[in-house]
């Protein structure tokens, strides 16, 4: 017996959105704004908190001394600052704080998993290459794991550049 797919877009109900107080989250932020506003979706803006665990210092990554209230304080800008397009913007919406998870991206499936979410938006910084090798790429393990769209907002300075090709110039380079 034949699995049936859907193969019809269907319109996001709800979008989840990854914040974490960068330009490129702020961007996602507008953008899925942007997108629920005429479809009256529901955005629910995530925030993974992580602390470095002991097996960072092996890799060579000091220890640091944060103040106690330091998550109430995070918490705070992410809740009021971060999410504050949320409330001008005059949309449903609803915050997600995790902390102790392992890492981002599988949180972020998680919750959209949990809270039935349609779309996944997040920002990306534009590292590329050996950077994003380096530090690792939420939006990356988004892409590759999520069971649900994801959308990735470049970042500012990632212009696009379209040029008009020709069919003449298409043949060129498809000819052996």
């Amino acid at each position: 017996m034949e699995t049936q797919v859907a193969t019809h877009a269907t319109l996001p109900r709800r979008i989840l959105v990854g914040l974490d107080g960068s330009a490129g989250s702020a961007r996602a932020l507008a953008w899925a704004i942007d997108l629920a506003k005429p479809l009256d979706a529901e955005i629910v803006a995530v925030y993974v908190a992580q602390v470095l665990s002991p097996s960072a210092i092996g890799y060579g990554l000091a220890p640091v001394e944060l103040p106690p209230d330091w998550l109430d304080d995070l918490r705070r800008r992410f809740e009021n600052e971060w999410s504050s397009p949320l409330k001008q913007a005059g949309i449903r919406y609803r915050t997600v704080f995790q902390t102790d998870s392992p890492a981002p991206a599988p949180t972020l499936i998680a919750v959209a998993n949990e809270v039935d979410a349609d779309l996944i938006v997040t920002g990306s910084r534009g590292l590329g290459g050996f950077g994003e090798l380096l530090l690792g790429s939420v939006s990356h393990q988004l892409v590759l794991h999520a069971p649900i769209p994801v959308v990735v907002i470049p970042p500012a300075h990632k212009k696009a550049t379209l040029t008009t090709q020709t069919a003449g110039e298409l043949a060129r380079v498809a000819a052996p």
